[in-house]
């Protein structure tokens, strides 16, 4: 009865953290959403060039980025707990510093190059949108 009990109370809390993160993925992917909207309409007004499309994209490539760094990091954290969970008990606390250390690398790579991504989109489209458009516009940039 008591392990049944341990699972019966672990359920409300699995969902106040996964409600959460629903939450932080659906407000990410709005805000990811909006910048590429601001984006692409800032390459239409530019009429539209390989590199203004490419700008226009550029969130994208930022959510991308923070969720490859979660998702390597997550499967990292699970390695090196069941690596942690067979080590001997004389070393697993220091196994478990060394191997959350190592997999929390990859956040802190790949947040950073996230947080760039988009502050340069905000920057690219913030003056694109206070730019006047290059006339006339090259076939080549096209």
């Amino acid at each position: 009865m008591c392990s049944t009990g341990a699972v019966a109370a672990s359920a409300p809390n699995e969902l106040f953290l996964v409600v959460p993160l629903l939450l932080g993925f659906g407000l990410q992917l709005l805000f990811t959403v909006g910048l590429w909207i601001w984006g692409r309409r800032v390459a239409a007004k530019h009429g539209g060039g390989r590199a203004w499309r490419w700008v226009a994209r550029m969130p994208f490539a930022a959510l991308a980025t923070g969720f490859l760094g979660a998702a390597v990091t997550v499967a990292a954290l699970t390695r090196e707990l069941s690596a942690v969970a067979n080590a001997p008990a004389a070393q697993k606390a220091n196994l478990l510093s060394e191997g959350i250390a190592r997999a929390m690398l990859a956040t802190a790579v790949a947040a950073p190059v996230s947080l760039l991504l988009y502050l340069a989109s905000v920057v690219v489209f913030a003056v694109g949108s206070t730019r006047s458009p290059r006339w006339p516009v090259h076939p080549a940039d096209k």
